[in-house]
């Protein structure tokens, strides 16, 4: 199948997305020995499937969070949330821990509909990587892999990445890609942390720094992706 011939999924179809991504990938990877411009379109499309993933992603963590209990400043007795579509300014301590409940439990169920799609990518880290033509296509490969597959802080930054010498970065890579199979993803790790407490306040805490750094992850890829177009316009 020709990269035309691939086709794009509505707006809101996220499963559409994942597979569009793949298959991107996959050419991506029998694409070594192609010539710029069709590189080019690869690497286009795949940018364009990660700005569509990027918006259902985030969305189970503001989701999360905002569907969260929370208490008033300085007031952890008083807790307000949602019960059943209504919101409740004054939950008693059963409606604050059955609503904790839900919330970790819906955010459970939503993360394990694309979890057979990262473990594959986890997988495939290593052939995407080798298939980059240079370090500038490398580099937006592996921010892409970062974003999807590895968990919090075990990333780095873009910044961190480029100002390093190339040979460092290489290192680095290959360091990453030999235990990519091991990693957890962003969202396994959060969820792993949710479980252990019970604190709507400390969730809600923990959700915030989960969409910083999901956020901070996908402006890498725009960084990459800026950085590989001024090199290709260049020619």
């Amino acid at each position: 199948m020709d990269i035309d011939e691939i086709e794009i999924p509505s707006s809101t179809e996220i499963k559409g997305w994942y597979d569009f991504l793949f298959q991107l990938l996959h050419h991506f990877i029998s694409a070594k020995t192609k010539e710029k411009k069709y590189r080019y379109k690869i690497v286009s499309r795949i940018y364009t499937g990660i700005q569509h993933i990027h918006v259902e992603y985030l969305r189970m963590f503001v989701s999360f969070h905002e569907s969260m209990p929370s208490s008033l400043p300085g007031n952890t007795n008083y807790y307000r949330g949602y019960i059943g579509g209504t919101y409740v300014y004054d939950l008693t301590h059963n409606q604050v821990t059955e609503a904790v409940k839900i919330v970790k439990q819906r955010f459970a169920e939503e993360r394990q509909k694309h979890s057979f799609n990262r473990q594959v990518l986890r997988c495939r880290a290593t052939a995407h990587l080798r298939a980059a033509h240079d370090e500038h296509e490398r580099l937006f490969v592996y921010m892409v892999i970062c974003y999807l597959v590895y968990q919090f802080n075990q990333h780095m930054s873009y910044m961190k990445v480029y100002d390093q010498p190339h040979k460092n970065f290489s290192a680095k890579l290959v360091a990453k890609e030999d235990s990519s199979t091991s990693m957890r993803s962003p969202s396994t790790y959060f969820l792993d942390k949710i479980q252990q407490t019970n604190d709507p306040n400390e969730l809600r805490a923990f959700a915030e720094e989960a969409i910083d750094d999901i956020n901070a992850r996908y402006f890498d890829i725009v960084e990459a992706f800026t950085l590989l177009q001024r090199k290709w316009d260049s020619f």
